[in-house]
């Protein structure tokens, strides 16, 4: 931005050098003048580019304040981002918890469960334990009829020697042995009935181990199945665990890079800010300054304008002045020449005044006239008289009326200015001044140079 300030500064600069330049160089004023126009059409054309720089400057200015509310609602986007995530993070750590808890109770029940299976394998280890001694008992008990049979058929084979021995007792023996064969019936039976027992226990005994054995087996196959099941919820558990710790400190890097970028976006808008706030001086300053210009622009093409209006003026005296004068000028006793925007009237002092005199002749009054009628064609002219001489000095009768060339040159000044005041030029603009011998534009050492040196000029010139 600076560059452009520099730039707008150059051209002011350049521009105003230019236009003294143009004021105070000595070239004819129309040649000049086309020179002068062209080069305002190229300054106002720089000009012009100059200002489509500036907009393209305020464009990017709208550019970079349009990417500013850009970087805002971006960051907008992401601190609304890193609040979702945050309630995200809070979400996961509480269904974390929640998993927490749950593995917590299925641990409980888990533990439940096993003491259940203890509390029922010491209660099923009761029972075996219980019918083993009902089993062992019923053996005893075996073993005693056993024994007791044994003992039957000891006194059987006793009563039979009895038998033979005793012939004679067979009535009482056969009565005995019905008796004895009776009992042994009722024994057998009551053996039988035992033994029936006995297998109906056994059955009972191999039933109940049997469906011990089988409870003991769902009972181990459970526990493995339990122990499976916990060993399984452990892992899982652990790994959701860990996923969801992974997740939450994923989470958490990625909310600590959101953070450095909001942060960073942070430092971006506030340096956005900066340059816009920045940016904006610069273009209150260059808008400012370009103001200046325009108007300066507007002064000098109005001063130009004026300028042109002028030289077109003074062109059409200048052009009159030599058609109402030709015959002077062809003698070349009256001259008129242009230097920029000043018109130079000069009269050798032959055609206004006698030798020695400050008295305007009558031809010369003649001549004036004709210079009046184009002066009153005139609006916001200087016209200034001067009166010069050379350097011999006066005669005595001259010298009596103005003492010296100073006198003598400042006289033929007044008279010329009075003459045209009184032929209806304005005496507002009108001055005279003299200034003798001091200075001329021709050598006094011959009478050709002293002829030129000897003269009064009118010189026209625009009001400032």
């Amino acid at each position: 931005m600076n560059w452009i300030r520099g730039l707008i500064i150059f051209l002011v600069i350049f521009l105003t050098g230019f236009i003294i330049y143009t004021l105070y160089h000595h070239l004819g004023p129309y040649k000049r003048l086309s020179v002068q126009n062209q080069e305002l059409r190229e300054e106002v054309a720089s000009l012009r580019k100059t200002l489509e720089e500036l907009d393209v400057t305020r464009s990017e200015l709208v550019q970079k304040n349009k990417h500013l509310e850009d970087l805002q609602t971006k960051l907008e986007v992401l601190m609304t981002t890193v609040t979702e995530m945050e309630v995200e993070k809070q979400i996961v750590v509480r269904e974390a918890e929640r998993l927490r808890e749950e593995l917590k109770e299925s641990e409980g029940q888990i533990g439940e469960l096993l003491l259940e299976f203890e509390s029922l394998r010491g209660e099923y280890t009761q029972k075996a334990e219980s019918l083993e001694d009902q089993i062992a008992l019923r053996d005893g008990q075996i073993q005693d009829l056993e024994i007791e049979a044994d003992q039957l058929h000891q006194t059987i084979a006793t009563l039979k020697g009895n038998v033979k021995v005793l012939g004679g007792e067979t009535r009482d023996l056969k009565r005995q042995l019905e008796e004895s064969r009776s009992r042994i019936q009722e024994m057998t039976q009551e053996v039988a009935a035992k033994e029936e027992e006995l297998a109906g226990l056994t059955r009972t005994y191999q039933a109940t181990i049997e469906q011990l054995q089988k409870e003991r087996q769902e009972g181990t196959a459970l526990i493995g199945v339990l122990q499976g099941e916990i060993e399984s919820l452990r892992e899982e558990y652990g790994q959701k665990v860990g996923s969801l710790e992974e997740e939450v400190k994923q989470k958490d890097r990625q909310i600590q890079d959101l953070e450095a970028q909001a942060e960073q976006l942070r430092h971006t808008v506030t340096a956005l800010k900066e340059n816009r706030n920045t940016f904006s001086k610069e273009t209150a300053e260059l808008k400012r300054q370009l103001q200046q210009s325009r108007s300066r622009l507007e002064e000098l093409s109005q001063g130009m304008t004026a300028r042109e209006s002028k030289l077109e003026e003074m062109e059409k005296t200048h052009q009159d002045l030599v058609k109402r004068l030709r015959e002077q000028v062809d003698q070349q006793s009256v001259q008129i020449s242009a230097l920029e925007e000043r018109l130079n009237i000069r009269f050798l002092d032959k055609v206004l005044f006698s030798p020695g005199n400050a008295v305007i002749t009558s031809r010369g009054r003649e001549i004036l006239t004709h210079v009046a009628e184009e002066l009153k064609k005139l609006s916001d002219t200087r016209i200034h008289v001067e009166g010069h001489s050379d350097n011999l000095p006066l005669s005595n009768e001259a010298r009596a009326v103005y003492i010296d060339n100073l006198g003598l040159s400042t006289a033929r000044a007044s008279a010329v200015a009075r003459t045209l005041r009184t032929m209806g030029v304005d005496a507002e603009v009108l001055s005279a001044a003299g200034y003798s011998m001091y200075r001329p534009i021709a050598s006094n050492d011959t009478p050709e140079g002293r002829e030129q040196n000897r003269r009064v000029e009118i010189i026209l010139a625009p009001l400032r």
